[in-house]
């Protein structure tokens, strides 16, 4: 059975269509899945989810050309929607953990009891001294006076995208300086 056939078979919703292409398919998408993720786990359950989304949107998918061209393209997507997801997790937690430790810093609600939390503190400090004026600014606004982005546009008369860029680029400096006090998921 050629690929338009099982594609066919598929869309009819026949079983022993589905697992040909199961058969057919799937170590190839693996492999693809691999290159991309480097977790084996995390690829056959990004192949598996691909296949099965494949299965019951069958009659509402597209393929103009190759099946396997289709399924490659689908799992590679799937892999940089993973891959992405897993950044901004990573990113967010991070951001949190930063925003965390600076408001008990500034805000005063940590007691520092212990030589490791005093060098945090210090170093929290400096990170924050380490961002440019302008963004250091913004930043503070956002985390120490719990301003809103539109808020702080306002305030000091630049857009909202601003604000953003300034909060992002900040972030990105406290991340850098208090890297060896992170830990990575």
């Amino acid at each position: 059975m050629d690929d338009k056939e099982l594609l066919k078979g598929i869309r009819q919703g026949r079983e022993e269509a589905f697992k040909m292409l199961y058969e057919r398919h799937y170590g190839v998408l693996c492999s693809v899945a691999q290159n991309y993720v480097g977790d084996s786990f995390m690829a056959e359950s990004l192949v598996g989810d691909v296949i099965v989304r494949l299965w019951s949107d069958r009659q509402r998918v597209q393929i103009d050309r190759s099946l396997r061209m289709y399924l490659i393209r689908s799992v590679r997507n799937a892999c940089l929607d993973y891959i992405k997801s897993q950044y901004h997790q990573r990113e967010f937690a991070a951001s949190e953990y930063i925003e965390r430790s600076l408001h008990e810093l500034y805000v005063g609600k940590s007691l520092p009891g212990s030589l490791l939390e005093k060098e945090l503190e210090n170093k929290i400090q400096e990170a924050v001294k380490a961002i440019p004026l302008e963004s250091r600014r913004v930043f503070m606004m956002s985390r120490f006076h719990d301003m809103s982005y539109t808020e702080i546009a306002g305030e000091l008369g630049i857009s909202v995208n601003t604000v953003k860029y300034h909060i992002k680029q900040s972030l990105v400096i406290m991340r850098r300086e208090l890297q060896e006090y992170t830990v990575e998921k």
